[in-house]
């Protein structure tokens, strides 16, 4: 059995769009293990089964590293057609052979998930006035 865990939820800003991927300042933690480096390639598959190699670099910050994704980052932006306002899931699952595969997942602005609506069938739509 696989597990899964979030790495982080980030809801896409102009500068998210147009130039890298900035890690939410939340994450006080990088996921990454940079060996001392400042720049790690990660393959990540998307919802399509595709997968996209993303370089990652590490930014100082004052209290903390910070690391944003640059390289491929657009050519995913622009592949999927994203907008400022989406929302990008990024997570891990760590297989039985111990292997460590990344997964990022795209919510649209204003697409909620979808919940069974159990009343659906006996409800009747109208938009006359019948009484």
């Amino acid at each position: 059995m696989a597990i899964e865990k979030l790495l982080f939820i980030k809801r896409l800003t102009k500068t998210d769009i147009e130039k890298r991927l900035s890690v939410p300042p939340k994450k006080k933690r990088c996921f990454l293990n940079f060996h001392g480096r400042h720049r790690v390639e990660v393959k990540v598959k998307d919802d399509n089964g595709k997968n996209w190699l993303f370089g990652f670099f590490m930014r100082k910050n004052d209290n903390y590293p910070k690391p944003v994704l640059t390289t491929g980052w657009r050519q995913f932006v622009q592949c999927w057609k994203l907008a400022v306002g989406d929302t990008v899931i990024v997570n891990w699952m760590m297989e039985k052979d111990g292997k460590r595969n990344y997964r990022i997942k795209v919510i649209r602005t204003g697409v909620l998930p979808l919940v069974q609506n159990r009343d659906a069938d006996r409800a009747i739509a109208s938009n006359s006035n019948t009484e």
